[in-house]
């Protein structure tokens, strides 16, 4: 991967801080207020991190940006105590 740029990674850490907050991505809008840029800079910002392989985004769906740093968190039920 290309080393991301200050804005970029203020950017990715946005996106990762939103995700912890709220358990959901940020809308392009929302991003857009949170680092106070226009909606073409954002989607221009988006695109940069996505081709540089740091950014999964489903550009169908609005609230679906997530970084490649994010942690998965899998929950699984009662472990066997080894009986």
């Amino acid at each position: 991967m290309k080393p991301l740029t200050e804005a970029q990674t203020r950017y990715i850490e946005i996106i990762e801080a939103f995700w912890e907050e709220h358990g959901i991505g940020p809308t392009q809008k929302e991003l857009g207020k949170l680092v106070d840029r226009g909606p073409s800079t954002v989607q221009y910002m988006l695109g940069r991190l996505e081709g540089k392989g740091f950014l999964l985004s489903n550009g169908s769906k609005s609230r679906n940006i997530k970084t490649t740093r994010m942690k998965v968190h899998i929950i699984i039920g009662p472990w066997p105590s080894g009986q």
